[in-house]
């Protein structure tokens, strides 16, 4: 159906195969529910398309582009496939389905979006070519409720801060990524740029890798921030380039694990119930860390900015101890190991076995 001018208003029950509306100069107003066996497809080329509650969209495919605001949230919406989702300028976007969500190829401009599965996960389809955000774009929340998130297409490109409320969340995207993580299971969150995580996580999952404090965190750019998170259970991964914890973490039981590039922890209390292993530097900057099992420095060069408290039976030297500044540094037992090395101008205290080839402190 093609409505040339003055937009549209859809009344009534309307049962159709292969519905298809584009129509401008006027919003286009879903007031009648509408059953489409096939695939549908809505198009306002100047202004929005609205839905009134009441009125449920059933189809299988659902292509939907709008000048402006889409507000398609009806909680019998019966969206049974792919979701594909056209918008520019700061307008908003919620859609909300009965089920789970399936996103296709998706771009949306600067306004809120919220996209809500009411009884499924929300997922993207494997034709998907990705979920962009214009730059600047307002926050986008993606609500599973008690199910998985999965957006792991690589290509994705959000520019908001992006909330996640689920279960086992996966998320990728292809430059920096802002995301607010309120999600119970194991978490995986990947990005092409600096990684600023926050939000309530509990990780359920002895097995699972999480990354600062609850995540799987894997950046190729200079930093990835974690604000104030509480990881239960599980190792914590720490794989970009540099790692800042704003607020203070409580690494659980697990081992808190720096791989390769160099690590800041900085601004926060770090407290891991677990041991640390140190393979890529690490300084910490401010604050404190606490450890309740061993500290392993193997090969990296571990410098000290803050205070440093290791109650478990050993710390481990086979690398660089750096004292740094007038930090406060307590080792319970400290085994310097061949080629480890203890310098600095701070303060160590503990029972030192120097069976390795040098200390200074």
């Amino acid at each position: 159906f093609n409505d040339s001018a003055g937009g549209l208003v859809v009344t009534g029950q309307v049962s159709v195969t292969g519905l298809a509306i584009t129509t401008k100069d006027g919003d286009l107003q879903i007031k009648g529910a509408i059953a489409d066996s096939g695939n549908s497809s809505l198009t306002n080329t100047t202004d929005s398309i609205i839905q009134t509650a009441g009125a449920p969209i059933t189809n299988s495919d659902l292509t939907i582009n709008a000048a402006k605001a889409i507000t398609l949230t009806d909680t019998n919406n019966n969206l049974k496939g792919e979701v594909k989702i056209t918008n520019t300028g700061a307008n908003i976007v919620a859609i909300t389905n009965s089920g789970g969500l399936s996103l296709g190829t998706s771009s949306v401009g600067t306004g809120t979006l919220t996209l809500t599965a009411l009884g499924g996960a929300i997922t993207q389809s494997s034709s998907s070519a990705g979920f962009k955000q214009t730059t600047g774009a307002s926050a986008a929340t993606f609500n599973a409720g008690a199910n998985p998130i999965t957006l792991t297409n690589a290509a994705n490109d959000f520019t908001s801060t992006v909330t996640h409320i689920g279960t086992n969340v996966s998320q990728n995207g292809a430059n920096a990524l802002t995301a607010v993580v309120n999600s119970i299971g194991t978490n995986v969150i990947n990005g092409g740029g600096p990684l600023n995580i926050s939000g309530t996580l509990t990780n359920l999952s002895s097995t699972a890798t999480i990354g600062g404090s609850g995540i799987t965190a894997t950046s190729s750019a200079p930093t990835f921030t974690v604000t104030g998170l509480t990881t239960n259970n599980g190792a914590a991964n720490l794989t970009s380039n540099n790692l800042v914890i704003a607020g203070n973490g409580a690494l659980g039981t697990g081992v808190l694990t720096t791989n390769g590039a160099a690590q800041t922890l900085q601004s926060g209390t770090i407290t891991a119930g677990g041991y640390m292993l140190a393979t890529g530097a690490m300084t910490l900057t401010g604050g404190s860390m606490t450890l309740a099992g061993p500290l392993t420095v193997s090969p990296a060069t571990l410098l000290t900015g803050g205070a440093t408290v290791v109650n478990g039976p050993a710390a481990n030297v086979s690398g660089t101890f750096n004292l740094g500044g007038t930090a406060s540094t307590t080792l319970t037992n400290t085994n310097v190991l061949a080629g480890g090395l203890l310098t600095g101008v701070g303060t160590l205290t503990g029972n030192i076995n120097n069976s390795g080839r040098s200390e200074e402190h």
